[in-house]
């Protein structure tokens, strides 16, 4: 991996982590879910569902992490 490739990490962590965890607050809100670092967190959503389009990204997997069953939207272009 180069040093260009691995500086992109933290940032879809951070994008996912805000679209998923931050406050539901107009225009640029995000879903208000519980984040797993947090007391509770981690098995919050076990057993719940979530449809994240492109479910394999970085958001995918933060939901992942958040023991929330992803029904999962893969399209490829033919």
């Amino acid at each position: 991996m180069t040093f260009d490739q691995a500086s992109t990490i933290p940032l879809v962590l951070a994008t996912a982590a805000c679209g998923l965890y931050n406050d539901k607050i107009s225009p640029n809100g995000g879903a208000a879910l519980t984040a797993p670092w947090l007391e509770g967190g981690r098995s919050k959503y076990a057993g719940r569902s979530i449809v994240i389009i492109g479910g394999t990204s970085s958001v995918g997997q933060m939901g992942r992490f958040s023991a929330l069953y992803l029904a999962v939207i893969r399209l490829t272009l033919r």
